[in-house]
């Protein structure tokens, strides 16, 4: 675990019981957000190529 998770944890716990709980869920859908994020910037990846790899796409590029 990083220094900077260390300090987070640690001032974390020092919340009440019920604001800790409330932060573990932040934080855990803010996680779930990112690699949902991430999984559908990959899966779209094939459709941005067949858009933008194209002669017209070339010409705009050496422009």
């Amino acid at each position: 675990m990083t220094k900077r998770l260390e300090q987070a944890f640690a001032e974390a716990s020092k919340l009440p019981k019920q604001e800790q709980d409330t932060l573990a869920e932040w934080l855990l859908l803010r996680l779930q957000e990112e690699h949902l994020t991430q999984a559908a910037t990959k899966l779209s990846e094939p459709s941005f190529q067949q858009v933008w790899d194209n002669p017209d796409d070339a010409d705009y590029d050496r422009l």
